[in-house]
């Protein structure tokens, strides 16, 4: 059985760093995706985001636009 999508966000020398492991596919997860994303972004002045993919092992088409969705949420601010 292939593991849920985690994230782990956190803050490095102004950059904040989004760690994605397990799968990004369609489900409740990418809400969590999303919302870490979101909260990253509005709590702290960063310089850039940066998303860390080596853990993922399996994307479908609601991953890949829930990234499109994170990267709009990065330039927004």
């Amino acid at each position: 059985m292939l593991s849920p999508l985690t994230v782990k966000p956190r803050v490095e020398d102004g950059i904040g760093i989004l760690e994605l492991a397990g799968r990004l596919t369609l489900g409740p997860s990418l809400v969590s995706l999303r919302n870490n994303a979101r909260q990253l972004v509005l709590a702290s002045n960063l310089q850039g985001v940066i998303i860390q993919l080596g853990g993922v092992t399996q994307v479908d088409s609601s991953g890949l636009g829930e990234l499109t969705a994170v990267y709009a949420i990065a330039t927004m601010k």
